[in-house]
């Protein structure tokens, strides 16, 4: 029996799909303001870490150190790096230090001055305060619940530092002085927190001066801001799912940065900067790990 030649196409479209293209992409960054904002990057090996400004001009290195970059505090002035069974403590007065400390999920977070480390220990289920200046332990917190999937400091206080609950269900708050513990709910979970450099592109979801939010699709990148109709940032054209195997999300890891003036997202094997107005965006030149603020 012969089948119809249209239904052979039709079948072959349908089980092929299409992965559609983003819509008018620019050559170049230049609507970008570049001071507005500074970029970890790295290479492909991740054996060098280097910061730029948001259109990708080097700037300065951090650190020579082949491992893979934990944290930085504010100024990326000291970072930590994580190593087999620890961690590496790294800036220019004191060069790259390493210290043993049992970790959990590489959870390993510098505070905002740079002067405390803090680590989680899986095996007392406890979380581990260090002083960076001497990597001598300061004291030991109990986790608030049965996993440290993730551990940040208060970007204001270094009293407090925060874990992330259960499932992602939200964050707790700890009080280093008093051992208080407070849960925040799921949607707050963006709030008052320096998230690790290696895990910032999972958190920035939110924009912590107006509330907006983003969402990704495979239609494009969309902004929600309270009050307001869905605005389509950036256009993605073109897609139809296949019928016959397991299709993906084009777009990820969106992300708002430089107080929410530009958007960050990945798609299409490259990253995109995105101006949170006007919908312009183009390729960013490099592979980012972590923006700073």
């Amino acid at each position: 029996m012969r089948i119809p030649i249209f239904i052979f196409i039709l079948t072959t479209i349908a089980g092929c799909g299409s992965n559609g293209h983003l819509v008018a992409p620019r050559k170049s960054l230049d609507f970008v303001h570049a001071d507005s904002g500074r970029v970890i990057v790295t290479d492909a090996s991740r054996s060098r870490y280097e910061i730029t400004d948001l259109r990708g001009d080097v700037l300065r290195s951090l650190s020579s150190s082949r491992s893979w970059l934990a944290d930085v505090d504010a100024n990326a002035n000291r970072a930590l790096f994580g190593t087999g069974g620890g961690f590496i403590a790294a800036d220019d007065a004191q060069g790259d230090r390493y210290f043993e400390a049992d970790v959990e999920n590489n959870a390993g977070a510098l505070s905002a001055s740079g002067r405390f480390i803090a680590t989680t220990d899986p095996a007392t289920k406890s979380i581990r305060i260090w002083s960076f200046e001497t990597l001598g332990l300061l004291r030991t917190v109990p986790c608030p619940e049965a996993l440290c999937s993730l551990v940040a400091w208060d970007p204001a206080d270094e009293d407090v530092i925060w874990t992330l609950g259960v499932a992602n269900a939200g964050w707790n708050r700890i009080e280093l002085a008093t051992g208080k513990v407070e849960l925040f709910a799921a949607k707050d979970r963006n709030g008052p927190v320096k998230v690790p450099a290696a895990k910032s592109l999972f958190f920035g979801g939110r924009c912590p001066e107006t509330g907006a939010t983003l969402a990704l699709n495979n239609d494009g990148v969309f902004i929600d801001e309270p009050g307001k109709a869905r605005r389509r940032l950036v256009e993605l054209r073109g897609y139809w799912p296949s019928l016959l195997g397991e299709n993906w999300p084009l777009l990820d890891n969106g992300v708002f940065v430089a107080h929410c003036r530009y958007v960050y997202f990945k798609g299409y094997g490259r990253q995109w900067l995105a101006d949170a107005q006007t919908g312009e965006f183009g390729a960013f030149p490099r592979e980012v790990v972590h923006f700073l603020p």
